[in-house]
């Protein structure tokens, strides 16, 4: 079952693919009968109105995860971006926080980065056509997070971000405060399922957000991007 939200029943969902040989982003649209139409995009824009935390329970493992909504607006049209708390939106989150006051029209893009013989999830973001400095540094989120190893090799078995999606969620209300425009009037609906990968629903209809062509000059040497790779 979906997850319950008051938001405008035209809203394009948004969720990152972090496929290996094709991160990106997916648009979903819902149809009159109630199904969605999915499709693969590079990059939108928008103005943050709003953000919200929602919860699923993972199939795989059994577990809550909860998921970052932020919601966007461009051109008359709604849209939220909804992800877990994965590199690319941590990396999202970080460049959003680092806008502080001065938060204008975003740009979010991406892309499939090259790390060795693998290939990652990673984002490029602009504020009003610039680039931002984040609100935490590589080292400042590296302070935030605790390799979990094996007792025994030493080995790395996991990181734990609680400390560090901690700190991003106590920035992101504090932003919502400022942001929250939300009308009590607005219709409740169901967002499409957290469970489910929306790659798999591929349509050759135009979604109802920005889509933009990546040109290699968003992508620039000095873009920040190393922050990125996942530590």
């Amino acid at each position: 079952m979906g997850i319950i939200e008051k938001i405008e029943s035209n809203t394009t969902f948004i969720k990152i693919s972090s496929s290996a040989k094709n991160p990106c982003l997916i648009a979903s649209k819902k149809n009159e009968n109630g199904t969605y139409t999915n499709k693969e995009i590079r990059a939108i824009t928008g103005t943050l109105t709003g953000i919200f935390f929602t919860k699923f329970n993972s199939p795989k493992n059994n577990e809550e995860i909860e998921v970052v909504n932020l919601k966007l607006q461009d051109e008359g049209e709604s849209f939220i971006l909804q992800s877990a708390r994965t590199f690319p939106m941590r990396n999202i989150v970080n460049s959003i926080l680092g806008c502080g006051d001065d938060l204008g029209k975003i740009w979010i893009l991406v892309y499939g980065k090259q790390n060795g013989d693998k290939i990652f999830p990673a984002v490029a973001f602009k504020n009003n056509d610039q680039r931002v400095d984040r609100l935490l540094s590589i080292d400042e989120q590296k302070a935030l997070t605790t390799a979990i190893t094996n007792p025994k090799t030493g080995e790395l078995i996991k990181t734990d971000y609680s400390d560090l999606n901690k700190k991003f969620k106590e920035e992101l209300l504090k932003l919502n405060e400022k942001l929250s425009q939300k009308s009590e009037s607005e219709p409740e609906i169901e967002l499409p399922s957290d469970e489910e990968d929306p790659i798999e629903n591929k349509s050759n209809s135009k979604p109802s957000v920005n889509s933009q062509i990546v040109d290699d000059s968003d992508i620039s040497d000095d873009s920040d991007i190393s922050d990125d790779l996942p530590f």
